[in-house]
């Protein structure tokens, strides 16, 4: 019988980043190590048909997700493995879901007192008369126009003139029904990645991300072969290279929580001084040549030593999750055995003072469990 550990790889998916999902999966089945791992590749088809069925999770040890973008980076497939009790590794339901969703993840990342830049949220009830006031009295134009809810720069506009905002936002809400206005602040693109396990932190160095054939660093910049280059370590004064660094840890370690590996876009304008943290993917593409591989290789750590981590790390949380939920289970039947001798007290007619005592134990059992789930 074989002792190797069984990966069951996620990849392809729904979202408009199936390619790119797809080209992830197949770097990540390439390099694990054959001798360890029993990898189980898991196609899931545009249409969302996953290529296994959920009964055959079962004898997976543990869940790779290398889905990017909606029904994949954005917590929904991390809640099903919660669901059926399934270990899995990298981010969480709320540190997915949180990095996805760029307006709630811009005022987080603002309350833990990291720059970000200015914006407009524009809501299906906003005319396009008071859009257009709002930019012109706020930041005026180019500006950048984003679905809320995508990544990879997945239906983001750079907007230059006021007359091709309409159409521009009518687009951008093909993905998502509220979407973002961000000025273009200039500057140069930076990258950083952050892996995070129980045992370490490590914060990448920061390269600067170039596409000279784009208008932007767009989603053709990020998948097209020559249209991107990232230069490691990137061109800037030592202190910006820490305060990059200090930003995306602390966005990804204490503001999404987020294990497994991270990659994070920040903007750095020389001219002002002013770096601002533009967003954090919690499933970077993950082929050997992207920018989130690249950044951890400069840094000491080989693609497959990146791998190695991931799974580890998944294992341990898997781990700990089921000792969570046994105990919870245990303390909770605790809980239930006491409620029944309360009634029994009841009936059996015994001294008031015994049943408030059972009633008052209950409640900290219960109270007990609450914390222990919430941790």
């Amino acid at each position: 019988m074989s002792n190797k550990i069984r990966i069951g790889l996620l990849y392809g998916g729904e979202s408009v980043e199936h390619g790119s999902s797809f080209l992830s999966g197949l770097s990540i089945l390439t390099h694990l190590n054959p001798s360890k791992y029993k990898v189980v590749p898991i196609p899931i088809n545009p249409s969302g048909r996953w290529s296994i069925s959920h009964s055959g999770l079962q004898n997976i040890d543990l869940v790779f997700p290398a889905l990017h973008g909606t029904f994949g980076e954005d917590g929904t497939v991390q809640g099903f493995l919660e669901i059926l009790g399934k270990p899995y590794l990298g981010a969480g339901v709320l540190a997915s879901a949180l990095a996805m969703d760029k307006i709630s993840a811009k005022r987080a990342f603002a309350g833990a007192g990291i720059p970000i830049t200015p914006d407009i949220i524009v809501d299906e009830e906003n005319t396009s008369a008071e859009i257009s006031e709002r930019i012109q009295s706020g930041f005026g134009f180019p500006i950048f126009v984003k679905p809320n809810l995508s990544g990879s720069s997945v239906g983001v506009y750079k907007v230059k003139r006021p007359e091709d905002l309409n159409p521009i936002i009518a687009e951008a809400r093909k993905y998502s029904q509220r979407v973002i206005i961000e000025p273009d602040i200039g500057g140069i693109e930076l990258e950083c990645s952050v892996l995070v396990t129980k045992e370490t932190v490590i914060v990448s160095e920061i390269g600067e991300v170039k596409a000279p054939h784009r208008p932007f660093y767009d989603f053709q910049a990020k998948f097209q072969l020559g249209q991107s280059e990232i230069h490691i370590p990137a061109k800037i004064p030592e202190e910006v290279r820490r305060r990059a660094m200090n930003f995306a840890k602390t966005a990804v370690v204490e503001v999404l929580k987020a294990a497994g590996l991270s990659r994070v876009d920040l903007r750095y304008n020389p001219e002002t001084d002013k770096l601002y943290l533009i967003e954090v993917n919690t499933i970077p593409g993950m082929a050997s040549q992207s920018t989130a591989i690249k950044l951890l290789e400069a840094s000491g750590i080989t693609y497959r030593e990146t791998l190695e981590r991931l799974i580890e790390d998944g294992l341990n949380r898997g781990q700990r999750r089921k000792q969570l939920q046994n105990t919870i289970s245990t303390e909770m039947n605790k809980a239930e055995f006491i409620q029944f001798a309360l009634a029994g007290s009841r009936v059996l007619s015994l001294p008031w003072w015994l049943g408030q005592a059972a009633r008052l134990v209950a409640w900290l059992m219960r109270f007990r469990v609450g914390l222990s789930n919430s941790e």
